[in-house]
């Protein structure tokens, strides 16, 4: 999906911008903080995935009814609906290092509630 959204970005004109472009794509990857930004977002990712892919299953596992099960997964959507909604406040109240963390002890809570 998103190499589909890349080519649809327009392409610079002026040869400068497209050396500057690239300059800055190899600033980038040089940096730190941008290969942690990219491990931590993909570590987090990761673990949500799990707990999307599996959540059904081991709630089945457990003895959950399909109906329990349902209503589960939509109290998911209307709590990720009302984060969005919040989402500019959150944004200009923890920053992007402040999400992070935000969405790793989301990961850790749910994980550790799963235990039970």
């Amino acid at each position: 999906m998103l190499l589909v959204a890349c080519i649809a970005v327009p392409t610079s004109i002026g040869g400068a911008r497209k050396q500057a472009g690239w300059a800055a794509l190899g600033r980038f990857a040089i940096d730190r903080r941008f290969w942690l930004f990219v491990i931590s977002a993909a570590a987090l990712q990761s673990s949500h995935q799990l707990y999307y892919g599996f959540g059904t299953l081991i709630w089945r596992q457990a003895g959950f009814p399909n109906s329990v099960i349902g209503v589960l997964w939509a109290e998911g959507v209307v709590a990720e609906i009302v984060l969005f909604w919040y989402s500019a406040a959150l944004v200009r109240r923890l920053g992007p290092t402040g999400l992070m963390v935000l969405g790793g002890v989301g990961g850790v809570l749910r994980w550790s509630l799963m235990a039970f």
